[in-house]
Order: C-alpha cells, then structure tokens, then sequence
C-alpha cells in the first residue's frame, strides 16, 4: 500500500527520481549509427568514425549487419593507436550477411550473439571502423555503443561518416 500516494507522486519526489538517474547511470546508456550504404558511398581503405567521445566513458561497442557486405576488406573498431580495441580485426568483412552480428574477428555471427566484449575506457577520442586491403562496394551496418559516463559531463554521440 502507498498510503494514499500514487506512483506519479512518488516519482515526483527528489528521491525518487535521483534513484531513477543513478540507475540508468549505472546501466549507461545507448547511441547507434548506421553506416552509408556501400553501394552509394564506397567504404575506402580508412578509419571512418562511429562515435565521438567527450570525457572519459567505459564503453563497448557490437554493429548489426543491415546489408551484406560487399568487399573483401578488413574490418575492426576502435579508437587511433588501438585500432581493433572494441572489435578485433575480421579479416575479410564480405563474409558478414544482413542478420549478422558483428562482435568480433570471427566470421558473422548469427542471432543470438553471445556476450560482448568487456568495457573499454576511452577518453576525449573518436571511435571508428578501420577499414583496409581493399574497399567496400556495397552493404551497411548499423553500430551500436553502450557507455557509461565515468568524468562528469561524459558522453558519447553518433559522428559523422567520413
């Protein structure tokens, strides 16, 4: 019983919605960006950047094949220095299919994906997908990024594709 207060009030309440904030804190927080499609704008050999970082944030990072991959590229993520950090190199992305998960250096893995990686902590950089030893013609992938702040004001945004 509430002693005649809904749960509205109670959210309502200082308490209440600190408690709220801390715990969606502690679960962090999600950002995703899709990839242009291959077909349209050619994957070079580069490091393309996903995310921009702002503080220091533990984050990790799975990307969902929207469209097969076209291309037999390389392909990691990670920061400049540690290029491969969230997802280790896969040696050749064609062999990811729309479905796919994209976690790690294996070939595609299908749902469900198992665990992901441990969280990495990042400071004041951006997080790219590092292409190389050839382009990708045609497909797309949409990256997801769970981040937890750990500086204050810390965050992570989607960036654009370059």
């Amino acid at each position: 019983m509430l002693n005649d207060k809904t749960f509205a009030d109670l959210i309502t309440t200082q308490t209440s919605q600190q408690l709220i904030k801390d715990y969606n804190t502690r679960i962090g927080d999600f950002v995703s960006v899709s990839t242009p499609d291959g077909s349209a704008t050619t994957w070079t050999q580069a490091a393309h950047r996903l995310f921009t970082v702002t503080g220091t944030v533990m984050a990790r990072v799975f990307g969902v094949v929207t469209e097969t991959i076209t291309g037999a590229a390389t392909a990691e993520v990670g920061v400049a220095g540690a290029t491969a950090c969230f997802i280790a190199q896969l040696s050749n992305a064609g062999t990811l299919a729309a479905g796919d998960i994209f976690i790690n250096a294996t070939t595609a893995t299908a749902l469900p994906a198992g665990a992901l990686s441990d969280y990495t902590v990042v400071t004041d950089i951006d997080i790219d997908l590092k292409t190389a030893s050839a382009n990708v013609t045609n497909g797309a992938i949409t990256f997801y990024c769970q981040w937890i702040p750990v500086s204050v004001g810390a965050k992570v945004v989607a960036a654009l594709w370059d």
